[in-house]
């Protein structure tokens, strides 16, 4: 009776250099270019803080793109190259006042006459020239914003605000509704907004229902025998 044993045998793949060449990783010759750190794979093939696969591959090795802002990974894997933002979107960057005109790593807007270039929401943007801050209408506490339609938005020094609804001007010094004291001696003050403020009766005190609502004082609670 003949018996056969059977193995199996891993074969594993073993890479190595030509006698004079020195191995580097994938990283080392700086795929992402000047404008972008580049960031090696994981044994997985993942980027660390990325979703899904790597941005680009190089021997077979993933790596990713993070590039400096207004630059972005080349489609294929780096290197990081400008993000023309005149052309990114169906929406001139500039608005319906001004012509955007690419460089690199930002973008530029050529208002049109009347109109003045100023940031939105982040974003650099034409609107129209408004003479709605000519007067000083926020006054000394404050500085005048011009808005889109014209208007103007007041942004008060701390301890103002805008007094004319809106957050239109002028800004003045808040009033301390607690200075002196209408909670009386048997009670505490405290602001609340809206001008208004709230007492808090110390035992032995009580508020005046009837005032109760608009912050009327504490007086001394009757004794009955």
């Amino acid at each position: 009776m003949s018996t056969f044993w059977t193995a199996t045998v891993a074969c594993l793949v073993i890479l190595f250099c030509v006698v004079g060449v020195q191995s580097i990783g994938v990283c080392d010759d700086f795929p992402c270019g000047p404008v972008g750190a580049c960031v090696p794979a994981t044994a997985s093939g993942t980027i660390p803080g990325n979703r899904g696969t790597p941005d680009g591959t190089k021997n077979g090795v993933g790596f990713s793109c993070t590039c400096d802002e207004g630059f972005e990974p080349a489609i294929g894997g780096g290197p990081c190259v400008d993000i023309d933002e005149c052309r990114r979107g169906p929406v001139n960057p500039c608005g319906q006042f001004g012509h955007c005109r690419n460089a690199l790593g930002y973008y530029e807007c050529d208002c049109e006459h009347g109109s003045v270039a100023t940031v939105i929401n982040g974003a650099l943007r034409c609107i129209k020239e408004s003479n709605a801050c000519e007067d000083n209408p926020c006054g000394s506490a404050g500085i005048c914003h011009p808005q889109q339609d014209g208007s103007h938005v007041c942004e008060c020094m701390p301890g103002y605000e805008a007094t004319g609804g809106n957050g239109k001007g002028p800004c003045k010094a808040r009033v301390d509704p607690c200075v002196g004291n209408p909670c009386g001696e048997g009670g505490t003050c405290s602001a609340v907004v809206g001008d208004g403020y709230r007492c808090t009766c110390l035992p032995g005190y009580s508020q005046n229902a009837q005032f109760a609502r608009i912050g009327g004082g504490c007086h001394a609670r009757a004794i009955h025998p």
